[in-house]
């Protein structure tokens, strides 16, 4: 079974080399009792230790079932011992934290086999420690816990067994049943015992080997012989063969040894130790073929003493667990500004934010990245509730519902009230922060949204005063009958209060009812239509926070300041200050006002001028698609002398870089070009003109004067041709003036920034559209055109739309895309400055992000510092544990999962108070950002994938942390893990 082959075993001491073992060479069968012997210090351990794969040589071989353990691997001496060896301490060497069961039972386990509990107690029984499989170790006397020992060693059923001194700790009684339960287990098993009684080893031996300083002196084979005597004394004993007939001789050594009250026992037979030399040759050689196998021990098992073993130094295991969720924590809030994007704030926002509704603007960023608004086509806001899963319904622009004509010069899109008869509705310095009369936009209800009540019960606002508009055939200003919130009432009720601006103070919503208002800003006011209240609705009630703004003056500066500007921010998100109208008032209000689709370009600069001239003239950035503009207002001048009519039957059709502009704009390009003053100097009709101009822009004018005036100006138009054509004075000729024209080129050059590409963009023709005017004149171009300049065409007539927000997260990741997206078409929250105040916010906060990388790495360092040697001390309380286990047969995997199972369990720990560390920094740095720096949206946003960092930071941590503890633990001899706790 064992040959050790010229065995030497050295250890370093400060003395110099000593020689535990010096040239062994054995041989040790299959089976039999083989006791080695010796003095303290011979070399008796230090051979098991190594026969025993515990410790390994210097020199020599050792070979087992004819394979070498020169040629083991660290895991196949793990298997040898866990598959052929059992193991019986001198020290018992039992594990403390597992019970009786458990320790003998591991044996097995490490085996892969199920431990036979039955068998189990009749092994326990065996080494008479019955019943004492529910105890701990540390409940066992010594003799207790050696014949545990010896039963973990028995219950695997090893082919070797090796014990070291194992009747040291027990009485003699016991010590006796052990070795007479070894020596029948040898008839089977090879066991090799270290002892330093020569009694015992030469009653029970079947061999025995002498060391003295590490060599072999005496080798032996004891072998017991039947001698034919019926009396026989050995060894003190007087042996007498049961029913023998004793002659003289043999009675009187009988007698004599009763006389001398020797011991006497009966026998079958007498027999006598006859000690030899050991022959080797004579050894039975193996030829069994060693399977060896892997150690199984379950997880579990491993688990369980890492889990045991973080009680080890409870303060110090506090520290390292708060230390490394602090800084798990901080790569935690690292992350959430790291990973920061305004969609996933804007969806963020959407989802979790105290807003009920939005309301989103358009807009298109074309190839060069130039950014233009657009109106929604109900097409498109229909399109956009498909794909968003949203209900946003089409918002009318109030500039074009109160007037033909602009009337806001500021640009603002809010438009506060006045009375019918001009009386500004006033806005206290009190208060204006919370209450505030401005109008947003037009709005219809269906009827098929509204109950026999009035209620709008698609949106869920319930009519509280009067009714809800409905257009009367037969009266046309119905159409500017409106429903007003119940908050927009509030505010004029408490704008006017002080100053009855409607002839009355105001009390209750009813007393609103029939009231008229106009919208201030308009430029020709005497023409903006005047708005009557038929109904008010409660369309929900403002969020509490706000309240604080009703008695406050909200200055620049004011603490209050933020929050009203939060407000008004959710009041543009929401119906509050829009006008509900009659189903089918927007549409009878565009046939009223008769505007067509306009265009916007891109944000270069458009010139105007004679290519042939370096004076450039700024013009619009805005377009008609030819369909667009009325036929009957277009002069074509491709031919001065020749009128031409764009219209369907017409021959002459616009070409791709051809455009037409507007009347007024190419008498300015006249009036420099061709240098108005010569020119108009020469003709009597010059203030006749002038004034038939003013007349086609006039705001007093009527829809039937304005054709007429138009047509007026077309005919002084062909007159003044005339005129060029022929007047002697003229400076230049008839050719001149059409050469000059027809260089009138529209030009997009680089403005703010560089633009490569430059449209050239001929003017063949005039127009003047009497649908409205502006003080600016879009161009009239045809579809190719629109196509080469990139401008998106999908649009209709509505400034806005606005919808209930879906709160769901694939929603709110979609329409935050919309919003976020830097191409193509795009969405806007309407009034909600929350971009510029995220680019403001991204500016400072991005300055932290470094700090928390470095702070966060710093305390991580610190943190695998201090698990590091949290871990080392664990395993260094375990050693002798771990040395037992690896001893039986487990294998370095078992001890990584023992204490990476600690580790784990410590950063697990940590991982989850540093998410709610995290959590809360989140919550703290979004409160700030929101008081200090008016955000009303989440920057730090903790989510999914914060935990899944921390997490990941925290497992690599508590590996990184581990591995090199772990490893070289697992690199040791077991023997030396044994020896030095």
């Amino acid at each position: 079974m064992l040959q050790l082959i010229n065995v030497r075993k050295i250890y370093k001491t400060s003395a110099g080399d000593l020689a535990a073992l010096d040239g062994i060479n054995l041989t040790l069968p299959e089976t039999g009792m083989v006791f080695i012997t010796g003095k303290s210090g011979s070399g008796k351990t230090t051979m098991l230790n190594v026969i025993g794969g515990l410790d390994g040589i210097d020199e020599g071989e050792i070979l087992v079932g004819g394979k070498k353990f020169s040629e083991f691997t660290a895991n196949e001496y793990d298997s040898y011992r866990n598959t052929l060896v059992g193991f019986i301490f001198q020290e018992y060497n039992l594990l403390p934290d597992y019970s009786i069961v458990k320790n003998v039972g591991i044996a097995n386990e490490l085996q892969g086999s199920q431990t036979d509990l039955e068998y189990l107690k009749q092994t326990l029984a065996s080494v008479g420690i019955y019943d004492y499989e529910g105890r701990s170790p540390n409940q066992l006397s010594g003799g207790q816990k050696q014949r545990v020992a010896i039963a973990r060693a028995l219950i695997k059923n090893p082919k070797i067994i090796m014990a070291d001194e194992p009747t040291g700790a027990l009485d003699s009684v016991t010590g006796i049943q052990v070795v007479e339960e070894l020596k029948r287990l040898s008839k089977e098993k090879l066991v090799i015992v270290i002892s330093h009684d020569l009694e015992l080893a030469n009653k029970y031996a079947d061999r025995i080997i002498r060391l003295v300083d590490g060599k072999v002196v005496e080798d032996f084979m004891v072998e017991e012989k039947s001698i034919d005597k019926n009396v026989l004394e050995v060894g003190g004993v007087v042996n007498v063969k049961s029913g023998s007939e004793l002659n003289e001789e043999e009675t009187k050594v009988l007698l004599n040894a009763i006389k001398d009250k020797k011991s006497v026992k009966f026998t079958d037979g007498v027999t006598v130790k006859e000690k030899r030399k050991t022959d080797e040759s004579k050894i039975k050689r193996s030829n069994e073929n060693i399977s060896l196998i892997k150690s199984k021990m379950k997880f579990k098992s491993a688990a369980s003493l890492g889990v045991k073993s973080l009680g080890v130094k409870p303060l110090r295991l506090i520290f390292t667990i708060l230390l490394s969720a602090i800084a798990f924590a901080v790569f935690g809030v690292f992350d959430t500004i790291a990973s920061y994007t305004r969609a996933k704030v804007i969806s963020n926002f959407l989802q979790t934010g105290a807003y009920t509704s939005i309301a989103v603007n358009g807009e298109y960023t074309n190839r060069d990245g130039d950014e233009i608004k657009i109106n929604f086509s109900q097409n498109k806001i229909d399109e956009l509730n498909s794909e968003l899963g949203y209900s946003f319904r089409p918002v009318y622009s109030v500039n074009d519902f109160v007037s033909v004509h602009n009337f806001d010069p500021s640009g603002s899109h809010e438009y506060p009230i006045t009375t019918k008869d001009g009386k500004n509705v006033p806005m206290q310095s009190k208060g204006k922060g919370y209450y505030n009369t401005s109008v947003i936009g037009v709005i219809e209800f269906k009827e098929s949204e509204r109950d026999f009540a009035g209620n709008i019960t698609s949106e869920g606002y319930n009519l509280i005063a009067g009714v809800y508009p409905k257009i009367d055939e037969n009266d046309p200003s119905s159409v500017y009958q409106v429903a007003i919130s119940k908050y927009f009432a509030e505010s004029i009720m408490f704008h006017t209060n002080t100053n009855p601006v409607f002839g009355k103070v105001i009390m209750d919503y009813k007393d609103l009812i029939g009231l008229f208002f106009k919208i201030n800003g308009a430029n020709y006011s005497s023409k903006a239509p005047a708005f009557e209240i038929v109904g008010v609705y409660d369309c929900g009630d403002i969020p509490e926070k706000f309240n604080d703004l009703k008695d406050q003056y909200v200055n620049n500066g004011s603490k209050y300041k933020p929050l009203a500007d939060e407000m008004k921010t959710y009041l543009n998100a929401s119906v509050q200050r829009m006008l509900f109208v009659a189903d089918g008032a927007i549409e009878a209000t565009r046939k009223i006002i008769n505007k067509s689709i306009s265009y916007h370009g891109v944000p270069a600069l458009y010139y105007m001028h004679n290519k042939n001239s370096s004076t450039k003239y700024s013009i619009p950035q805005t377009f008609y698609h030819i369909n667009n503009v009325d036929s009957k207002n277009v002069i074509m001048f491709d031919d001065l002398d020749r009128q031409q009519i764009i219209d369907e039957n017409s021959k002459y059709t616009l070409k791709g870089n051809e455009v037409l502009v507007h009347i007024e704009d190419i008498d300015s390009v006249f009036r420099r070009e061709l240098d108005y003053l010569n020119v108009y100097k020469l003709y009597d009709h010059q203030d006749e003109f002038k004034s038939l101009l003013g007349a086609v822009g006039g705001a007093d004018a009527d829809n039937l004067e304005r054709e007429n005036a138009i047509k007026a100006v077309f005919t002084k138009v062909d007159e003044i041709r005339a005129l060029m054509a022929t007047d002697s004075q003229l400076d230049e000729t008839k050719e001149d003036v059409i050469t000059r024209v027809k260089d009138i080129v529209v030009e997009r050059e680089s403005g703010v920034r560089d633009v490569t590409e430059v449209y050239n963009l001929k003017v063949v023709g005039v127009y003047c559209d009497v649908s409205e005017r502006f003080d600016y004149f879009p161009l009239v171009v045809n579809d190719t055109t629109l196509n080469s300049l990139d401008i998106y065409t999908d649009q209709g007539y509505y400034s806005m739309a606005i919808s209930k927000i879906n709160k769901s997260a694939s929603s709110s990741n979609l329409v935050a895309n919309y919003i976020t997206t830097n191409k193509g078409f795009s969405l806007n929250l309407y009034g909600n400055n929350i971009f510029s105040t995220l680019e403001k916010s991204e500016i400072q906060i991005s300055k932290f992000t470094n700090l928390f990388l470095y702070a966060a790495l710093v305390l991580a360092l610190f943190s695998v510092f201090m698990l590091f040697n949290y871990i080392s001390t664990s395993i260094a309380s375990k050693r002798q544990s771990i040395g037992v286990l690896r001893a039986l047969g487990s294998s370095s995997l078992d001890v990584f999962k023992m204490f990476i199972t600690e580790s784990l369990i410590i950063s697990v720990i940590s991982v989850i108070l540093a998410t709610g560390f995290s959590v809360l920094a989140c919550m703290f740095v979004n409160m700030y950002l929101k008081e200090f720096m008016s955000l009303i949206v989440n920057f730090a946003i903790f989510g999914l994938r914060q935990v899944l960092v921390i997490l990941g930071i925290g497992v690599f941590t508590g590996i990184i942390s581990s591995i090199v503890p772990i490893i070289n633990i697992a690199k040791e001899k077991p023997v030396d893990l044994i020896r030095r706790p």
